[in-house]
């Protein structure tokens, strides 16, 4: 559910637009938008490089305040609008625009196409901190995992975990190891036309050459950080020799110059919910209420593994954070739900999580922002002698069904 449907925008779409300084076209040095009309149709950041012909398939409702693409799904409100665009956290649109930060912004071209001319993205010291669009990481990922491998003793992990070979295999688990060339990994995608710049988990080195960063701990194997229409955002690592700072970490390069952070971005193991943006975004055209969309239910669970395993053996939804600390990131991916039939958050946190005073603070105010969207939630229950629901799903000789672990429904 967008923003125009809960409250009001204290900015209008129209003047986001313009401090943006969006362009009609994205890859060409085409006129930025006008905002003095009503309504008027764009090239789409999604998906324009997907069609021949007309590709100003992206409508920009400014009396309305809201945009969308048709082919795609691409849609939403004036918050979200900037949020693609800027890169900010969708929870905290609202206090940069009241803070003044828009006015500031230096925006970043959607493909890195024209950036060769400007000096601002050219000047190495700014790539860390334009992260690239979600596209141009999946492109960047996805061809990276082509060139890696999964060792045997990685692969043995994971079955170990309940996973099958092709599970292993089409989820896209990959090892990253001391022996991984560093250099040549990224010159194998440049040669392929991919645009590193923004990417974490690549950097330039000294000499100025485009460089993956160092593997600590030993190296691990990637866990690919999937959204809800299986884009990869960014990766998490398991290490294979845990340190100080736990067992798991991002594939990040924010040490190296030109280097970017990985964001603790939601992770989505389930349905791919571009054929529901499609029907719901059908609905509204025709005026019809979205409550029609047949509905599904979601699991929130800590960390991607545990998201992909209880999906493969059970085939439910689930949506992961990387850690308790960024329970604050599903908020919006759920509130986008909304609309596209979601019907019941099922809270799937480790048992030890209600006597964990921290862990129980966010989950707390999870539940009281799912109050405030008026979603309804549930607590899973499962026997206590297994830790995580991965370890019960998988290793208890009992388990039936998830519908079996359901506690009273809370709203």
């Amino acid at each position: 559910m967008e923003e125009k449907k809960s409250r009001a925008s204290i900015i209008a779409l129209s003047e986001a637009v313009r401090l943006l300084k969006t362009h009609i076209r994205v890859k060409d040095d085409s006129p930025l938008i006008p905002t003095d009309v009503g309504v008027l149709n764009v090239e789409c950041p999604e998906c324009y490089q997907n069609h021949s012909g007309n590709r100003l398939t992206l409508n920009l409702n400014f009396e309305e305040n809201v945009f969308g693409c048709p082919r795609c799904g691409f849609s939403g409100g004036v918050y979200k609008y900037i949020a693609y665009y800027t890169h900010w956290p969708y929870a905290e649109v609202e206090d940069k625009v009241r803070a003044g930060e828009l006015g500031t912004f230096v925006p970043a071209a959607i493909d890195g196409a024209g950036q060769d001319d400007s000096s601002e993205v050219n000047d190495v010291s700014n790539y860390g901190r334009l992260i690239a669009p979600v596209k141009q990481r999946d492109e960047v990922y996805s061809t990276m995992l082509e060139l890696l491998s999964l060792t045997p003793a990685h692969r043995e992990n994971l079955r170990k975990r309940g996973l099958t070979d092709s599970q292993i295999d089409s989820i896209g688990f990959k090892s990253l190891t001391p022996f991984t060339d560093p250099v040549a990994i990224p010159k194998k995608l440049i040669a392929k036309g991919l645009d590193l710049r923004g990417v974490p988990g690549f950097g330039l080195s000294k000499s100025g050459q485009w460089v993956m960063a160092s593997q600590k701990n030993g190296g691990g194997f990637l866990i690919p950080n999937r959204n809800a229409i299986g884009c990869i955002q960014g990766f998490q690592i398991r290490f294979d020799n845990p340190g100080h700072n736990g067992k798991y970490g991002y594939f990040t390069s924010v040490g190296l110059q030109a280097g970017t952070r990985c964001q603790p971005w939601c992770c989505w193991a389930g349905e791919d919910l571009r054929a529901r943006k499609l029907q719901a975004n059908a609905l509204e055209r025709r005026g019809m209420p979205t409550s029609e969309m047949p509905p599904f239910d979601v699991l929130l669970i800590e960390g991607p593994l545990k998201a992909y395993i209880v999906n493969a053996v059970t085939g439910a939804n689930l949506i992961s954070v990387p850690g308790v600390n960024a329970l604050k990131m599903v908020f919006h991916p759920l509130q986008e739900m909304v609309p596209l039939g979601l019907r019941t958050v099922f809270i799937a946190y480790d048992m030890d999580a209600e006597t964990n005073p921290d862990v129980k603070k966010q989950l707390d105010r999870v539940r009281a922002d799912l109050r405030t969207l008026s979603i309804p939630h549930q607590t899973l229950n499962w026997d206590h002698n297994y830790k995580g629901l991965d370890d019960y799903v998988t290793g208890c000789s009992e388990f039936k069904s998830i519908l079996a672990l359901k506690k009273p429904a809370q709203k």
